[in-house]
């Protein structure tokens, strides 16, 4: 029991690395989205010019703003991959920690039992040498 117990407490600590990963994907994700949002707003916000070298620059700016929005975009997607990977790792081990608490539980509980039934054995043997003796003369 002691060995499964050490298994559980490494399993524990998988469990808790895992969802450190987990939540540094997200949080990366998370990243990602704000700065998607801030070069469309960026880029929402440029406007012609007076002129037309100014008109040219801005559209110029604008399209790069946009062009890196859309790497931003497959950034993200490959980040939102990552995170489900992440997620089912997650599951996996904590559907592994499960099996072994359980595993635990079970044999603590066999543990027991066999306890209780050396404790009643002994009860019953004593009884029996203690009626033993009352029945010899």
């Amino acid at each position: 029991m002691k060995h499964l117990s050490l298994l559980i407490e490494l399993r524990g600590r998988e469990l808790e690395l895992r969802q450190a990963e987990l939540a540094a994907c997200l949080a990366m994700c998370s990243r990602v989205e704000t700065n998607i949002e801030r070069l469309k707003a960026l880029a929402h916000g440029v406007g012609g010019g007076s002129n037309a070298g100014l008109a040219l620059n801005a559209i110029a700016y604008k399209q790069s703003l946009l062009q890196l929005a859309d790497q931003q975009h497959q950034e993200l997607a490959l980040r939102r991959s990552e995170a489900s990977q992440a997620q089912q790792a997650v599951s996996a081990a904590a559907r592994e920690q499960e099996v072994l608490d359980q595993l635990l539980r079970q044999n603590r509980a066999k543990a027991l039992l066999a306890e209780g039934r050396r404790a009643q054995k002994q009860q019953d043997d004593l009884a029996t040498q203690v009626w033993l003796r009352r029945a010899a003369p």
